[in-house]
């Protein structure tokens, strides 16, 4: 099998983590996340980060110190001699970036109130506590003003493939492995 780059674009709570989990292991691949290779260079820096608000903020002011596609790059270094999936793509240079290398892109769609829904559910302390501020939340993640910030919608249109995350986690994965028998 020949290397295989992935990656899961959409919105919190939509499926992709569920959906990366399950193919890295069932194909023995390492996944990141760029919360989680967020969370490792704050920790660096002494930073605590709390809301998914944080998060914008601190990825932000580290693509003006690291380069526009600093998170693709990281994930990119991460790979296995194999691929790697990645979940969580949301801006154009860590897209292009990851389609330079043979990268596939899947975007999982799911309505905003099953996913606040989920949101609660699991208790992430990223997850906003009100509707309204989940929504707040999202739509900054829609309209930044900035070229190298973050633009998910776009991205999630952009995908080669698209996933219904409206469906029991069972239907996502069933979705995703369809994809991977596509793209192997």
């Amino acid at each position: 099998m020949s290397e295989i780059f992935l990656a899961f674009v959409g919105n919190a709570n939509s499926g992709k983590s569920t959906s990366a989990k399950h193919l890295a292991k069932e194909l023995d691949l390492p996944v990141t996340t760029g919360s989680n290779i967020l969370t490792k260079l704050a920790d660096e820096r002494g930073i605590r980060l709390g809301a998914r608000e944080d998060y914008a903020k601190f990825q932000k002011s580290l693509r003006d110190e690291l380069g526009p596609a600093f998170l693709m790059d990281i994930s990119l270094r991460g790979a296995s001699g194999r691929g790697v999936l990645i979940d969580g793509l949301r801006n154009y240079n860590d897209s292009d970036l990851f389609q330079s290398v043979g990268g596939i892109t899947v975007a999982i769609w799911c309505p905003v109130e099953v996913r606040f829904r989920r949101g609660l559910e699991r208790s992430s302390p990223k997850d906003a506590a009100t509707f309204e501020d989940f929504i707040a939340a999202e739509a900054d993640e829609y309209a930044d003003p900035d070229p190298r910030g973050i633009h998910l919608l776009q991205i999630m249109q952009m995908a080669d493939y698209h996933i219904d995350g409206n469906q029991p986690p069972e239907s996502v994965i069933t979705q995703a492995n369809q994809i991977l028998e596509l793209v192997t």
